[in-house]
């Protein structure tokens, strides 16, 4: 999904569900998709080993599986929301919805009939047709 997602023009910052942010001894999350923009990517850590750098996305893609619920869903987003993530999109492929979870809001917003995803000021100029992806 991620390269359909950047198909439109190269957006640098994209990283790949390999990348996982840490932020305490305990938590690691990792996201199906995260986007960081690019004036906010740090140096590239020493090379002594795996580490992560302690950096809140601006976006945060996670792809529900169908074992998956929206509490269990939800609580994932809301972590990464205190941790400092603007927005976290949470895609239902079965359901073809998407929740847009946004920091300050009590409850996700689900666009109803939209045609596509707008990256807002968190990706400017970034427009997913849904129909491309569903």
């Amino acid at each position: 999904m991620s390269s359909q997602l950047a198909a439109p023009r190269p957006l640098y910052g994209w990283a790949q569900p390999t990348v996982a942010t840490d932020w305490t001894a305990d938590t690691v999350l990792g996201a199906d998709i995260a986007f960081v923009r690019a004036e906010r990517l740090p140096l590239p850590p020493p090379r002594r080993g795996t580490s992560y750098r302690p950096l809140a996305p601006d976006l945060v893609v996670e792809i529900a599986s169908p074992s998956q619920d929206q509490p269990e869903i939800g609580e994932k987003a809301r972590l990464w929301l205190d941790r400092g993530v603007r927005q976290v999109w949470v895609v239902w492929p079965e359901r073809r919805a998407i929740d847009i979870w946004t920091a300050g809001a009590a409850a996700p917003h689900t666009p109803r009939d939209a045609a596509s995803l707008d990256g807002g000021d968190i990706v400017p100029g970034f427009r997913l047709p849904l129909a491309e992806i569903w």
